[in-house]
């Protein structure tokens, strides 16, 4: 995701982007199979308006059942938000869309019997691609068992949840000054408003979470979303449950690649491994130095990009990170073979097994090149190969230049699109709060005696360092008139919030993750960073480990003629199930919290 112009293949792709007990290992019946395919890879299969009055009872206006999404019984409503809940900096409102489903509502049921409202806050992304997750998923799951009302809330600056950008004065792009109400206090107090003060039509008792157990569900950033409103706001917050919740924030993040390399097949694990080791050698020969190569060979390094099919691209780190593109695709690999990534499949397959028609060239022109074959092994063809075929062909062939393709240098179209994409919303709270940069483990220079330091798998170039990683930040956000990008990500106004340690005496929330989730580092299941206590299990404090899952795999149902979760995702939605009802059986009213 480096070039920013409208030709780039690669913004959104690898943005710092968002199950199995701990107690207990559960069976695994199809991980080796399909997910790590170990030495088995044949059998993988996959690959808008603004009232400038803040009313709380308008909050119910805009609903619309029929809205274009393939669920009659949904229901799709607004909710008007102030966008600063705080400091009174702006009168401007937003509606914040949701849908909710009242298919296992019972206002018919006993007396005292409450109806527990489940919110799945959608996240960095438009909330209607969530309403699976209402429908069949873990939020229609959990309202099946205790007769609850199903809600997916989305966040602010997603979506269609913001003020038109005329509502904030001149210009026409999405700069900084209008972004700047986009951080997690503004977004978590969102989500209190909501359940304080939202009205559901069709439903005549009250609903709020005065009146109700509300219990908040999120994956990934939304996970650490739902556990910092159950610990930070327990008389709204009844429950929640956090899937694969990055609830510590890391700047450099290196850390994205580990699982990945420990849980794909073995053979292309070491096989891209040593893709990137072959071309490090050209591209970074002091890897320390991180992106900048002042002792680098040129001429190799310019026959390297030719070969690549990138000849005259400026910054050779471009042509570095372009493997994050498939590698992105992994944490999208799901048990349900209907929503996996079928490319991330067909990666795996290139980097295992040597295609002498496909190769055949490339050895050729790496010959005329003087690139040997020592210097550049059938791993880093393999890669390379794949990388031209999906990658940089495709858009080379249509007359364009590599760095108009693929250059990292021009951020114009970025600053200047005058529609606030998902990308660049979440880039907004990447560079001002999350981090989370993707890139290459550390590597030190030589010494004499050698000296050991702790690293990781390296599956992405030293090219790609923090700062190459985050140059978006400062390119991508110029200063406005009333905010400015920071240097650095303020991590602490996240981490301050208890990031490892977040919910650990915390009844009623429960921790879900995937054993080789990409984001398991900055989970609460970490076994990355020094010092992560792993929790026991209860049923008073869930805590999962989904094995052999990526991300947030609990967050998936059975859909009809689809896959049926395999056994260890049907024991944890089985934990969950009966936690989530000892929950609500403890509910007493708001004195509850």
């Amino acid at each position: 995701m480096r070039t920013l112009s409208s030709l780039s293949l690669l913004w959104g792709i690898v943005a710092p982007s968002a199950l199995a007990f701990d107690a207990f290992r559960l069976p695994n019946p199809v991980a080796d199979g399909w997910l790590r395919i170990r030495e088995e890879p044949t059998v993988l299969q996959h690959g808008e308006y603004v009232s400038m009055d803040f009313d709380l009872s308008q909050g119910d206006a805009s609903f619309n059942s029929t809205a274009s999404h393939p669920y009659p019984d949904i229901v799709a409503g607004t909710f008007t938000q102030p966008l600063d809940h705080f400091d009174g900096s702006t009168n401007l409102t937003f509606e914040q869309r949701y849908w909710y489903s009242l298919r296992h509502y019972n206002a018919s049921r006993a007396p005292g019997t409450p109806s527990p409202v489940y919110v799945l806050d959608s996240g960095e992304t438009n909330a209607e691609g969530r309403l699976p997750y209402l429908d069949h998923g873990i939020v229609d799951l959990l309202a099946s068992k205790t007769g609850g009302i199903g809600v997916v809330l989305e966040h602010r600056y997603y979506g269609k949840s913001y003020p038109p950008r005329e509502a904030f004065g001149p210009g026409e792009g999405w700069g900084v000054d209008e972004l700047r109400w986009l951080n997690n206090r503004q977004a978590l107090e969102d989500s209190n408003n909501f359940a304080r003060h939202v009205k559901l039509q069709g439903v005549s008792e009250p609903m709020n979470s005065n009146d109700q157990p509300y219990i908040a569900y999120g994956g990934s950033y939304p996970g650490a979303r739902a556990a910092h409103l159950r610990v930070l706001f327990p008389e709204v917050w009844y429950g929640a449950f956090a899937s694969s919740a990055v609830i510590a924030a890391v700047e450099s993040f290196p850390e994205y690649f580990y699982p990945l390399a420990r849980g794909i097949n073995t053979t292309a694990s070491q096989a891209l491994q040593a893709a990137v080791a072959a071309m490090d050698t050209i591209l970074a020969p002091e890897p320390w130095k991180g992106s900048k190569q002042p002792n680098r060979d040129e001429g190799k390094t310019k026959a390297l990009l030719e070969l690549a099919g990138l000849k005259g691209l400026t910054e050779p780190a471009d042509f570095a990170q372009l493997v994050t593109l498939p590698l992105g695709e992994y944490q999208s690999v799901n048990w349900d073979d209907k929503i996996s990534p079928p490319d991330f499949a067909t990666f795996i397959q290139r980097m295992v097994h040597t295609d002498e028609k496909a190769l055949a060239p490339l050895r050729s022109k790496a010959k005329e090149l003087g690139l040997t074959e020592e210097a550049l092994p059938d791993e880093a063809l393999r890669l390379i190969s794949y990388l031209r075929r999906t990658v940089i062909d495709p858009c080379i062939s249509k007359n364009h230049t590599a760095d108009e393709c693929f250059g990292s240098a021009d951020y114009t179209s970025f600053i200047e699109n005058k529609k606030l994409t998902s990308s660049k919303a979440w880039m907004f709270q990447v560079c001002t709060q999350w981090g989370y940069h993707q890139v290459a483990p550390p590597s030190y220079p030589p010494s004499d005696p050698p000296v050991f330091h702790s690293g990781g798998p390296k599956m992405l170039s030293s090219l790609v360092d923090l700062s190459y990683s985050s140059a978006f930040c400062r390119r991508g956000f110029p200063p406005g008139k009333h905010f400015t990008i920071p240097a650095r990500p303020d991590i602490d106004a996240v981490n301050s919030l208890g990031n490892f340690s977040l919910g650990a005496h915390t009844d009623r929330l429960g921790f879900i993750d995937g054993e080789f989730d990409p984001w398991r580092p900055a989970t609460a299941h970490s076994v990355d960073f020094a010092g992560v206590k792993q929790r026991a299990h209860t049923l008073e404090r869930p805590f999962l480990l989904v094995a052999n899952g990526t991300h947030h795999w609990d967050e998936n149902g059975p859909t009809k003629g689809g896959s049926k979760p395999p056994g260890q995702v049907e024991a944890v939605h089985a934990e969950m199930i009966k936690a989530v009802q000892l929950w609500v059986r403890g509910w007493k009213g708001r004195k509850s919290a």
